[in-house]
């Protein structure tokens, strides 16, 4: 198999494991709905499927970090401002 099509059968693979994930009621939207007012439907399916994919990587996503993610999607904070807090948060809890 080549490395275009071994990188192609990954994202589709990724993106299937992060639909079953949101399946399984693990559904931050449904969780937290007032994060995600005024957002597009395509923008709180992409936090959906974000979550999800990290979640099967092992992290457990909490109200924070759903939150910071929500307010980047919408424009309230930028990349740099959500991953800094993403940063800072990490560090605390292995302090």
């Amino acid at each position: 198999m080549s490395n275009s099509m071994r990188d192609a059968y990954e994202r589709v693979s990724r993106v299937e494991a992060a639909r079953e994930a949101t399946g399984t009621g693990f559904d931050v939207v449904q969780l937290w709905p007032e994060l995600f007012t005024g957002m597009s439907e395509r923008s709180r399916d992409g936090i959906r499927q974000a979550v999800a994919a990290n979640w099967h990587e092992g992290w457990t996503p909490d109200r924070a970090a759903v939150t910071d993610l929500a307010a980047c999607a919408k424009g309230e904070i930028s990349r740099e401002e959500m991953l800094e807090r993403a940063l800072r948060r990490a560090t605390e809890a292995n302090q």
